[in-house]
């Protein structure tokens, strides 16, 4: 027979060995959870770039078109030396004697750049993703038809014309400029 001082020396050590058991198990679970939460977030990280990119894609697919590109190559083509400068050249907007190519074209071209500002803006889209496949030209043209969208602004009274534009344009620059130290200037 076992004395009692036996089994109350086996239940006094299965009371910490239990207590250990039950410490490892719950540090294993914790480890294990941590595990699969990283697992998680890094499948909805890739799942949010495939999004990113697949939302994208359609509008570079635009972006390439041929007549989209030959839109953009006119307007860059375009010259005049201030905003009064434009108007005679061009016409005044929404007149009669209004460039139809000319301002059809701004139109196209300012409203595509709007469109990915926006997304941009509400993280729909990676800045860095716009960077690197149209950085160039979205610099450009802001470079070029910034001053004189900022003058229709004030001129006809439209404070927002292409606000997303310009916000896309401050956004790349950044980005651009870390990439690139030589296009700071």
């Amino acid at each position: 027979m076992v004395e009692p001082s036996t089994i109350e020396l086996i239940v006094g050590m299965l009371t910490p060995i239990s207590l250990t058991v039950g410490v490892f198990y719950y540090i294993m679970t914790l480890r294990t959870n941590q595990r699969n939460q990283q697992l998680s977030l890094k499948a909805q990280e890739q799942h949010l770039e495939t999004r990113q990119a697949q939302l994208f894609m359609p509008i570079y697919s635009m972006f390439s078109d041929h007549e989209f590109m030959k839109r953009m190559s006119g307007l860059w083509k375009i010259q005049w030396t201030d905003f009064d400068d434009f108007i005679t050249k061009y016409g005044e907007p929404w007149s009669e004697e209004a460039d139809i190519e000319v301002y059809s074209s701004i139109w196209s071209i300012g409203n595509y750049y709007e469109g990915i500002g926006v997304l941009v803006k509400r993280n729909l889209i990676d800045p860095t993703l716009v960077d690197d496949l149209i950085s160039g030209s979205t610099l450009r043209t802001w470079e070029k038809f910034g001053p004189l969208i900022i003058e229709f602004r004030k001129r006809y009274g439209y404070p927002q014309l292409w606000g997303w534009l310009e916000y896309l344009y401050n956004e790349i620059k950044v980005i651009a400029v870390q990439q690139h130290p030589e296009l700071a200037t």
